[in-house]
């Protein structure tokens, strides 16, 4: 886009200057060469591209020899600015091949992969609007999966991509406020973060997306109940469901809001100790999202607390048949009955969960335990 509208506007501008010449006096095209020599002359053209460009005689050419001169070098300006373009374009698609390479090892958690893509990205030379986009990506995307990066030679080289992208991020802008937010909140600097997050609400009092960052960081200081305030503050700036101007898409987005704002809820509340309210939130967090068939594992886990052991059974068999080739359904199964006290249906659990999984030395002694 940006070079089409280079090109037109270079367009624009031959235009102008070729009507402008056909009805100006020959005096008036002689005062044009003179700016136009002075500065292509520091652009260092001669240098560059080994051209001579010498001065004018402006007693000796004719005024038609004085247009095609102009003309030459109106074109010289239009190859140069359309190389510089195919250079940008080459640049942009280079960096593009490396962000989708990026996003699929992201997704596959090969972070030190990730992380080298990054820099690839970066000595391409990109264009910094897209340059700016890939680095929130990627920060947004680190700081979600920081919890589980265990490895200390991932952790390190990520923590220095994270402080390299917060010290690259312009200092204004929602979205450069919020991950910059949640930069810090994942190295810990809580008190940059939540003065990061203050001037995004500012932009975005009545976004969503303002109190569910709140509340992540709440959750990375462990303040439990501060994180289930920012969840509801959250929840109070969806849009209604209801509303029959609400295009399919919007609600859509609307609704992936929703499931992971009651699954985090639940979380919050499994924490607290609180099986049943874990259990209510989990619940709608599936109906905002029957896809996510773990949030089944999530609420036989809330029974297995209680000792509803029958609604925990019932609850993973539900999940179970969703993801029949998962050893770790029946395993569960296993585990409840065995709390229960059915020795006999524990073991056949057992035996399934080994049929999926016949090389898991770990179901094995398992088995060997329950048969004595």
């Amino acid at each position: 886009m940006a070079g089409n509208i280079y090109f037109f506007l270079l367009v624009a501008i031959l235009i102008s200057l070729n009507a402008s010449a056909k009805s100006a006096a020959g005096n008036q095209i002689i005062d044009i060469w003179p700016r136009l020599s002075v500065a292509l002359s520091k652009l260092h053209l001669s240098k560059k591209y080994k051209l001579t460009i010498g001065k004018i005689d402006t007693a000796n050419k004719s005024v038609n020899e004085k247009r095609a001169e102009i003309k030459i070098l109106l074109a010289l300006a239009v190859v140069l600015i359309m190389a510089w373009q195919i250079v940008a374009q080459l640049k942009i698609l280079i960096a593009d091949h490396y962000f989708n390479a990026l996003y699929y090892n992201l997704g596959d958690r090969k972070y030190f992969t990730a992380y080298t893509l990054a820099n690839y990205i970066i000595n391409v030379g990109t264009s910094p609007n897209n340059q700016v986009y890939y680095d929130r990506f990627l920060a947004d995307k680190i700081s979600d999966f920081w919890p589980e990066i265990s490895e200390l030679s991932v952790r390190q080289p990520g923590a220095l991509k994270l402080a390299q992208i917060l010290g690259d991020l312009p200092d204004q802008g929602y979205e450069n406020l919020l991950v910059k937010a949640k930069i810090d909140s994942t190295l810990r600097n809580f008190s940059a973060a939540e003065d990061y997050l203050v001037r995004a609400e500012k932009i975005g009092p009545n976004l969503p997306q303002t109190y569910f960052e709140a509340a992540q960081i709440s959750l990375n200081k462990s303040d439990l109940n501060a994180a289930k305030d920012n969840y509801q503050l959250a929840f109070s700036k969806l849009p209604d469901f209801n509303d029959p101007l609400m295009n399919n898409s919007h609600r859509q987005v609307a609704l992936r809001y929703r499931y992971i704002l009651e699954k985090d809820l639940g979380d919050i509340y499994w924490q607290k100790k609180d099986y049943a309210a874990a259990e209510r939130y989990y619940q709608k967090s599936y109906l905002s999202n029957p896809a996510d068939f773990t949030l089944y594992k999530k609420i036989a886990d809330t029974y297995y607390a209680r000792r509803e052991y029958d609604k925990a059974i019932y609850y993973n068999k539900l999940g179970f048949r969703r993801n029949p080739n998962d050893y770790a359904w029946p395993l569960s199964i296993s585990l409840v009955y065995k709390e229960a006290g059915d020795k006999v249906k524990a073991l056949e659990s057992l035996n399934q969960a080994i049929k999926l999984a016949p090389t898991n030395d770990v179901l094995e002694k398992m088995r060997l335990e329950y048969v004595k």
